[in-house]
């Protein structure tokens, strides 16, 4: 799905884009669902005559605006198994989209979310840029994991915690970036198949190793609170 308002400037180039891409290099069915927002301008227009001349593409007027909205129209009205969106500036790199979508397909994950962060993101940004939003990310992420994984509150050893838990993050950094460079080292293309293999494997390996590392060296030591019934005595 791509939701749009008063895109009438970037539509119709976006739209053919994407499609070609699909046409040529996506490995499995698709359709493109362009989600229009209660547009002022000719964004309807464009949208439908996409929808009218390019097989696969389908356009959907909405009269309220929100992309929170568009999103649940579409994808509650879609019986496809995996549901994406992207905006229609179509900013990132398109070739992320089949590595976006395997965790989905393969049954590995439920949820996939693109990132600028993610390991293998390649982002042409300014080094102030790139550490404030990396070291905020990964504090967020072992705030997270602390709290609602392994129940942990207050603020004894938050410190030490947070530091080890960036020491976790760039190890399990070297096992997903450190798969794709070798595999890349004998073969400079490998088949797209077997890139997708590598990248499944890895991120597996990496998710596993963080909860494990976080579990028995991050967090080790610190238990559940657990709440006591009144006049029950304490373990």
């Amino acid at each position: 799905m791509v939701p749009v308002y008063n895109e009438q400037a970037a539509l119709e180039q976006s739209i053919r884009r994407l499609h070609r891409f699909l046409s040529d290099e996506f490995p499995f069915s698709w359709r493109i669902v362009i989600a229009d927002n209660a547009s002022t301008d000719a964004t309807p227009q464009i949208a439908r005559a996409l929808a009218d001349g390019l097989p696969g593409v389908t356009a959907l007027r909405l009269e309220r605006k929100g992309r929170g909205l568009a999103l649940r129209e579409a994808w509650s009205a879609s019986d496809a198994t995996v549901v994406s969106y992207m905006d229609v500036d179509l900013s990132t790199d398109l070739r992320a989209l089949l590595p976006l979508v395997a965790p989905l397909l393969s049954g590995h994950s439920d949820l996939a979310i693109g990132t600028r962060l993610a390991p293998s993101a390649r982002v042409v940004r300014g080094p102030r840029r790139e550490l404030i939003s990396r070291s905020y990310n990964r504090l967020l992420h072992t705030a997270a994991n602390r709290r609602l994984t392994f129940g942990v509150r207050g603020r004894t050893g938050l410190a030490r915690q947070h530091a080890l838990g960036a020491v976790v993050f760039v190890l399990t950094l070297g096992l997903t970036s450190g798969a794709l460079a070798i595999l890349r080292a004998f073969d400079a293309r490998p088949p797209r198949a077997l890139e997708l293999a590598v990248l499944i494997l890895a991120g597996t390996a990496a998710t596993v190793t963080r909860y494990v590392a976080l579990k028995t060296w991050v967090f080790a030591g610190r238990r559940r609170v657990t709440p006591v019934a009144a006049g029950q005595p304490a373990a």
